[in-house]
């Protein structure tokens, strides 16, 4: 699960497997009708110990041999999410993977945004008396095998809490903004070097001795002897954006910190 779980955490890679993989067979790809019905799905024939092998790319091709629609996987990013939060919150031998895959999937967030859901499977609903017996069953298994108690684990979510942060709850924020804010920065270089092969370079303007320092929707010209003393002003919206992170945050963070 955990080479899926890459794949679907990475906004728009499942898209791009499907254009290279037309690019080699020559095919067009068709994906199941959303209205399939009941549909069967093929595994990858792998010889006993032969799973260790096997990489994103093995699983991206068995998905569109099922004829696996864009949007299903766009659906499942939520799944890929979690499973690297948990996996790193757990230094799990596989760490370091993990991390390489979160810092694409920060890049990959800041390019393309969020992958959308299904609305029709999107939200919070009350669990039926299937999903509570299936809860409880869950429970007793781990009680029986001694594993983690997961009434106590810190990975539960209030019904309407935000699901989806920017950053994964259980690694540095500092250490992962790192990748998310490089694209921003390049994406912001890319769009100003179109800017100029389209307009042209700036005109460069005639020093009058003044500037213009743009607080919010308002623009106040001061002297350059009173430049330092508005040095502070900043632009504000009432909250963060995505691409800035509070300058509080160190180390893990907790629900309240996201």
């Amino acid at each position: 699960m955990r080479l899926f779980a890459i794949l679907v955490a990475k906004p728009q890679s499942y898209r791009e497997h499907i254009t290279e993989w037309e690019q080699d067979t020559g095919e067009t790809f068709t994906p199941i009708p959303t209205n399939a019905g009941e549909i069967t799905i093929t595994r990858i024939p792998v010889n006993e110990g032969g799973g260790a092998n096997l990489t994103v790319d093995d699983v991206a091709r068995l998905l569109i041999k099922n004829k696996i629609p864009p949007s299903w996987v766009d659906h499942a990013y939520t799944y890929g999410l979690y499973f690297l939060d948990y996996h790193i919150k757990r230094v799990s031998l596989d760490v370091q993977m993990f991390i390489e895959a979160d810092d694409e999937r920060l890049r990959r967030l800041a390019e393309h945004g969020e992958p959308p859901a299904i609305r029709a499977w999107d939200g919070w609903y009350i669990p039926s008396e299937h999903d509570k017996l299936r809860i409880r069953h869950l429970l007793d298994d781990e009680r029986e095998k001694k594993k983690i108690d997961s009434l106590i684990d810190d990975d539960w979510l209030f019904i309407g809490e935000e699901v989806l942060p920017i950053y994964l709850r259980h690694r540095d924020a500092r250490q992962a903004a790192h990748a998310y804010e490089d694209e921003l920065n390049r994406l912001a270089a890319l769009r100003h070097a179109e800017a100029v092969v389209r307009e042209g370079p700036p005109t460069p303007q005639k020093e009058t001795g003044t500037s213009n320092i743009a607080t919010g929707s308002n623009v106040e010209d001061t002297t350059m002897g009173d430049a330092e003393d508005n040095s502070s002003i900043v632009e504000s919206s009432g909250r963060n954006r995505p691409e800035e992170i509070p300058s509080d945050i160190g180390g893990e963070l907790n629900d309240a910190e996201i």
